[in-house]
């Protein structure tokens, strides 16, 4: 009986493993192989290896990066309001949004073009992100970006958006190191064989020591 129930725990995380998944994918949800993207979260996948400002279609990550260009732009050019009838009004819901973002310390670098989808998230976050990222931090399964250089980013994006007086904007919220991670990001680095053999002895473990 406990040969059958390891089999069959065993066959059905195989079939997860081949399954198709939804999956984020710069806004819109599709169904694609596990093979090309990874889970970052309990409920997100990102897309393995995928460059989103190479795309030719338009993406949340492009559009993200318009916006925070657009605001830049129009604080620069001294224009302090928006009419609710502007076709810029989005970009003041865009703003709030940006503003209380801690992980855009990438949106406004130059030369995007090779950036890589990867899972981020700060210190004091309890959810991991799909965030584009300098393509040097995609070599590797995980990487570490120290509290006060993140912090230097993210004020500096905030700085040219002018994301003045919100609290969460507040140099104290800041200083929170940036975790970058390229796969197994909720498995704590163990791989899917490794994991399946785990739980293959820990099940064998368990109907032992019930006999």
């Amino acid at each position: 009986m406990s040969k059958i129930i390891i089999f069959s725990v065993a066959l059905a995380s195989l079939k997860l493993f081949s399954a198709e998944k939804l999956v984020e994918d710069g806004g819109n949800v599709e169904y694609v192989e596990f093979e090309t993207r990874f889970q970052c979260d309990t409920s997100l996948f990102c897309r393995k290896n995928y460059k989103p400002y190479l795309e030719r279609n338009n993406n949340r990550f492009k559009l993200l990066r318009e916006y925070a260009k657009d605001i830049r732009e129009l604080q620069e050019n001294g224009i302090i309001g928006i009419k609710n009838d502007s076709h810029l009004f989005p970009l003041i819901s865009a703003q709030n949004s940006l503003c209380l973002d801690d992980t855009i310390g990438f949106l406004l670098d130059e030369n995007v073009e090779n950036y890589k989808i990867a899972c981020v998230w700060t210190g004091m976050s309890q959810y991991g992100s799909c965030v584009a990222v300098p393509e040097k931090y995609t070599t590797k399964p995980f990487f570490y970006i120290h509290g006060s250089e993140w912090a230097g980013r993210v004020n500096k994006v905030r700085e040219a958006l002018k994301c003045e007086g919100l609290p969460a904007t507040s140099p104290r919220n800041l200083n929170h190191e940036l975790f970058i991670c390229n796969d197994r990001c909720i498995q704590g680095g163990i791989g899917f064989l490794a994991s399946i053999i785990i739980l293959v002895l820990i099940t064998l473990s368990f109907f032992k020591n019930c006999g």
